[in-house]
């Protein structure tokens, strides 16, 4: 059984509207996200019509959008960090790399597999809003000092990286699959409605 958010709610619609809620303080970052939001509401506006074909095309644009946006909107928001002395820089800028480096190349093959199907276009809406407005409402509020950080100590890669060594293996070993780490910084983030499955053996 599946769980998948419906996007023709307006609940969820209401959910990419900007709300002053997200202002950090500073306007070139508030008016980006502002305009990130703006693109992924439009582009669900436009998926609402049901022409595969069409949404095909849209979200592959709306995806060179968001990598190439997501670039100068980072190199801003570091600028600025830098620019006031943020303490939380080097972990900010590892969750940016990751997002830019991992997340979203990962969720464009799935794109890509699934022939950006209607379920693999939700799948990437959904957890690009969740890791979009986690990351305004905890770490860039963070860089203005509204709320602390949920990485007061920078990660520490070696035990990410055995832990994913781990995960590989025992995917492997178990159920024959390849797994691909799709995020080094999860800090329980709520991305985006669950499906989850429970396997005994």
């Amino acid at each position: 059984m599946t769980d998948m958010v419906d996007f023709n709610s307006p609940d969820f619609l209401d959910e990419l509207s900007w709300k002053s809620e997200y202002d950090i303080g500073d306007e070139l970052i508030d008016s980006s996200h502002r305009r990130l939001f703006a693109v992924l509401r439009r582009v669900l506006m436009i998926l609402q019509d049901g022409d595969s074909a069409r949404n095909r095309n849209i979200c592959r644009d709306a995806v060179k959008f968001l990598e190439a946006y997501t670039v100068k909107h980072f190199a801003e928001e570091e600028g600025f960090q830098r620019k006031i002395g943020y303490g939380g820089y080097k972990m900010h800028k590892a969750l940016h790399d990751n997002l830019r480096e991992v997340t979203l190349p990962s969720l464009k093959i799935e794109l890509e597999n699934n022939d950006y199907s209607n379920e693999s276009i939700e799948a990437f809406i959904s957890i690009f809003i969740g890791w979009l407005t986690g990351h305004i409402m905890v770490e860039d509020k963070a860089i203005t000092g509204k709320v602390s950080s949920r990485w007061p100590n920078y990660s520490n890669e070696d035990d990410i990286d055995n832990l994913n060594k781990e995960v590989h293996e025992l995917m492997a070993h178990v159920f024959h699959r390849k797994a691909r780490l799709a995020n080094r910084h999860y800090a329980g983030e709520n991305l985006t409605k669950g499906i989850f499955y429970c396997m005994n053996f």
